[in-house]
């Protein structure tokens, strides 16, 4: 495989990796970030950062404090 070829791979699972975040956070209601921007238009860091999130405030919803 040659350069090209791997930078490309890696785009299109990047794509992928940030389509599925954009379907899960749909699925878990949340349709934009805390300011107000659609999750659409989030980076795919942004994404990341923004399911990590929203899975530890599920997580601990239940846990008292």
């Amino acid at each position: 495989m040659n350069g090209e070829e791997n930078l490309l791979r890696k785009a299109v699972n990047a794509s992928r990796r940030r389509q599925y975040l954009i379907d899960v956070l749909l699925d878990m209601d949340v349709e934009s970030s805390a300011d107000g921007t659609p999750t659409k238009e989030l980076s795919l860091h942004e994404l990341e950062v923004l399911h990590i999130s929203k899975k530890y405030r599920f997580a601990n919803s239940g846990v008292k404090s």
